[in-house]
């Protein structure tokens, strides 16, 4: 058993243990059916981080070759061009060395995310975010200096831990007003994510379509981060899902890009 295995059976422990505190061992199985894995992520403000780092904010490290995203929209016959807000990057060996990251994203290469930033909130935004995959020398990578005018937020260094997903959103409604005590305790904080079940902070028809979702794999869950800066309306989170026959494909052109307030 890997280490982060060892982790994620001390937490499925855990919970079996409040939920048998609870006298909620009836609905155990239907409180713990849906549980998949995840990386949860942990924020440090850095100033200073080697190129091509896991991060949130800053400059995206690109190498030449990659334009910077911007968004395109129509005034009439003039079409007008926004650039978007870089939001994080992955350096995909990162979080290689979890067994089931492995099993659903490219094994190496960056992986960059870019939104409207605080300009968003409480819309759909399926055109509105942008997802890059690259994959070549890492020596070609370069801090991009974005435009004048262009949101940006303070640096901080990603790490990566492993912990369950839940999905408590999707339990069935007829469960006792009791199992609240449990759902509650995990998903009341804000919660940067990646991989497994993302947890919906308003009404959504891709997140809590349960069969929708099984097709898609969460890339970023990103909540609002006060100490840097990141925010998304009021208080809100941002969320990128890819249909999983497109990640087979390293196919990034369609990414699904939602931004909810609370």
């Amino acid at each position: 058993m890997e280490a982060y295995e060892a982790e994620l059976e001390r937490q499925l422990q855990q919970i079996v243990q409040e939920i048998e505190a609870c006298g909620l061992e009836q609905y155990k199985d239907a409180l713990l059916a849906r549980r998949q894995p995840a990386l949860k992520i942990h924020l440090e403000l850095a100033e200073q981080l080697p190129v091509g780092s896991s991060k949130v904010g800053g400059m995206p490290d690109l190498p030449p070759d990659v334009s910077y995203p911007s968004l395109i929209e129509d005034y009439g016959d003039v079409p007008r061009e926004t650039p978007l807000t870089f939001l994080a990057q992955y350096r995909l060996q990162d979080l290689a060395s979890f067994a089931f990251a492995r099993e659903a994203l490219p094994s190496d290469g960056m992986l960059y995310f870019f939104g409207l930033g605080f300009q968003s909130g409480d819309v759909v935004l399926t055109d509105c975010g942008r997802v890059i995959y690259w994959r070549g020398d890492s020596a070609r990578l370069q801090p991009y200096a974005v435009s004048e005018g262009v949101n940006t937020y303070q640096q901080a260094k990603i790490h990566f831990e492993p912990i369950w997903s839940w999905g408590f959103h999707l339990l069935d409604e007829s469960l006792p007003a009791e199992c609240d005590e449990i759902t509650g305790r995990y998903t009341s904080e804000p919660l940067h994510q990646a991989l497994g079940i993302p947890t919906p902070i308003q009404p959504s028809d891709l997140m809590e379509d349960e069969e929708q979702l099984k097709q898609h794999v969460l890339l970023l869950q990103l909540d609002y981060v006060p100490k840097i800066g990141l925010n998304f309306g009021d208080a809100g989170t941002a969320y990128f899902l890819i249909p999983k026959k497109d990640l087979r494909e390293c196919n990034f052109a369609h990414v699904w890009c939602e931004d909810a307030c609370c």
